[in-house]
């Protein structure tokens, strides 16, 4: 028997012509959504290197209170959390450190600083040991706004990136539109005006009028 050549319905014609651009659309809206997210949790870390700067200088201030001999280190508590939630993220806020070895470079001058007032902190207040601390305090929170500004350099390069996807998004779904609108002209409005010709023939009285298809589909 002769082979029939395979026949595509015209539902068939429109999606291929469309699952693409659906894909690529899917694609890129996933990826819109995860540099959100990474704006979103950069955003969050960087607000909580701030808040640690802010505790950096309370700490400070609550050593030469006295009368108050369990604040410093409820305040060394949260300090640490803080440090924990930059380092290993929380994804309930959400809170995501974009690492990369710039910010793991500031990210570990921050320990090291923080190592170092931590033991000015538990040892006994003195006019030395007070400037001392001082210094450890004002050496910390530079490195809080080195790694601030790490982390932001990552949020601009996101933003730009989230522009991007969104101008292709723009893009992808324009072309989208304008093919179809020129598949749908091709595969279905130019046959219909086709036979819409051929029938305003026969009511002419033309009964030799003929519509040659072009298509294997339905309307072929």
């Amino acid at each position: 028997m002769p082979h029939s050549a395979t026949r595509w319905t015209l539902g068939a014609k429109l999606a291929m012509v469309g699952l693409p651009f659906v894909l690529l659309g899917l694609v890129t809206t996933a990826l819109t959504l995860w540099v959100s997210w990474q704006l979103d949790g950069g955003a969050a870390a960087v607000n909580e290197a701030g808040r640690m700067r802010m505790q950096a200088y309370r700490l400070a201030w609550t050593s030469t209170l006295p009368d108050q001999p369990t604040l410093p280190a409820r305040l060394i508590g949260e300090f640490e959390r803080s440090l924990d939630l930059l380092q290993h993220g929380d994804p309930d806020r959400p809170l995501v450190t974009p690492w990369d070895n710039d910010v793991r470079d500031r990210h570990q001058a921050v320990l090291v600083s923080w190592a170092a007032l931590r033991t000015l902190h538990g040892q006994a207040p003195g006019a030395a040991g007070r400037v001392a601390l001082d210094r450890a305090t004002g050496e910390l929170v530079d490195r809080l706004d080195r790694l601030v500004q790490a982390i932001e350099v990552h949020l601009a390069r996101y933003t730009n990136i989230l522009h991007l996807l969104q101008v292709g998004l723009l893009v992808l779904g324009t072309l989208a539109a304008a093919l179809l609108v020129v598949i749908g002209y091709h595969f279905v409005l130019e046959p219909v005006m086709g036979l819409q010709r051929a029938v305003l023939q026969l009511r002419s009285g033309d009964l030799a009028a003929r519509v040659e298809p072009s298509t294997s589909d339905e309307l072929g």
